[in-house]
C-alpha cells in the first residue's frame, strides 16, 4: 500500500511539475514582450490610451492560456493594468504580497482568494525587462485553485488525504476551509529523501506524510494517511503472505513425500528383481 501510495504521488509530483513550468514560462513570455514593455513605459501617450493598448496585449496573452484565468501589472508608481478571462472580479493585492515579490528569487504563490464562489491562487513575479533587466513593478498571474485539485482529485484513497502546499500555507485542498491555513510539519519531513513513508504521531497524531518539494520552488505535496489504515492494511498483506507461505509448504511437502514414496517404491521392486 505504500508503494502505491508513493506511485500516485509521483504522478502527481509529475503534473505539478509540469504545470508549474507552464506558469513559468507564461510569465517569461510577458518579459520578453517587448511591445508590452515600450507601451508601459512611454510617457508620450495619455493614460487611457496606454490603458487600452496594455488591455489589448493582456487580452490576446490570457487568450492563449488555459490555466491563467487574470493577469495584473503592476508599476512601482503605484499605476495597476488589469484584464481577466470572463471579467472576473478580483480583489485587490496587498502590499505585504508585493513586497514579497521584490525581496523573493522566485515566483511567490500567494494564499487562495475567494471571488464570485471560486478560490484563485496569486503567482507573483518581478515584472522584468527580458532584455534590459530593468524592473517596471510586479507581475501577477491568476490560476484557479481547481486547476491544482484537480492533479490529485481522482487519486484520493480511502482515509488519505493530499493536499499542496506553498511557503508551508495550504493552497491547495479538498477541503476548501482549509485552504490559506498555515500547517506546522516535522522537520525531517523537509529533507530531500528518497521515497519513503515515516512515522511521525507526535507531531500529527496517527498521520503518515510524504514531502518532497517540486523544482526550485516553495511549492510541495504532501500525502497523507492515516495509521490506522496502513497498519490494517499491513496486517492484512501479512496474513495473505502467511497463508500464501502455507500452501506453497503445504504443496512442497506433499511433492517430497510423493517423490520420496516414489523412490520407495522403486527401491522395493529392485529388492525383488533381485531375489
Amino acid at each position: 500500500r505504500s508503494r502505491g501510495l508513493g506511485d500516485v504521488y509521483k504522478r502527481q509530483e509529475y503534473t505539478l511539475s509540469d504545470m508549474l513550468t507552464q506558469i513559468n514560462i507564461s510569465a517569461l513570455n510577458l518579459t520578453t514582450w517587448n511591445e508590452l514593455y515600450t507601451v508601459i513605459m512611454n510617457e508620450n501617450i495619455n493614460a487611457s490610451e496606454k490603458e487600452h493598448q496594455i488591455h489589448s496585449y493582456t487580452k490576446e496573452f490570457l487568450n492563449s492560456q488555459r490555466l491563467i484565468v487574470a493577469i495584473d501589472i503592476i508599476t512601482y508608481d503605484g499605476i495597476t493594468y488589469r484584464n481577466s478571462k470572463n471579467e472576473i472580479t478580483l480583489p485587490s493585492n496587498n502590499h505585504d504580497f508585493t513586497d514579497t515579490i521584490v525581496s523573493a528569487k522566485m515566483a511567490v504563490y500567494n494564499k487562495p482568494i475567494l471571488a464570485e464562489g471560486e478560490y484563485y491562487i496569486a503567482v507573483g513575479n518581478k515584472f522584468q525587462n527580458f532584455y534590459t533587466g530593468f524592473d517596471i513593478g510586479y507581475l501577477i498571474l491568476y490560476i484557479p485553485e481547481s486547476n491544482f485539485y484537480s492533479i490529485y482529485q481522482e487519486s484520493l484513497l480511502k482515509d488519505s488525504s493530499f493536499f499542496i502546499l506553498a511557503d508551508d500555507y495550504i493552497i491547495s485542498h479538498s477541503d476548501k476551509n482549509m485552504l490559506g491555513s498555515r500547517i506546522f510539519l516535522p522537520q525531517e519531513l523537509y529533507e530531500e529523501k528518497k521515497l519513503s513513508v515515516s512515522r511521525y504521531s507526535k507531531n500529527i497524531i496517527g498521520k503518515y506524510h510524504i514531502r518532497k518539494p517540486v523544482l526550485a520552488t516553495d511549492i510541495s505535496v504532501i500525502a497523507m494517511i492515516s495509521g490506522d489504515s496502513l497498519y490494517k492494511v499491513v496486517t492484512q498483506m501479512k496474513l495473505y503472505v502467511y497463508f500464501i507461505f502455507g500452501i506453497v509448504l503445504f504443496i512442497a511437502l506433499v511433492i517430497a513425500f510423493l517423490f520420496t514414496q516414489r523412490l520407495l517404491n522403486q527401491y522395493t521392486q529392485f529388492k525383488r528383481d533381485m531375489k
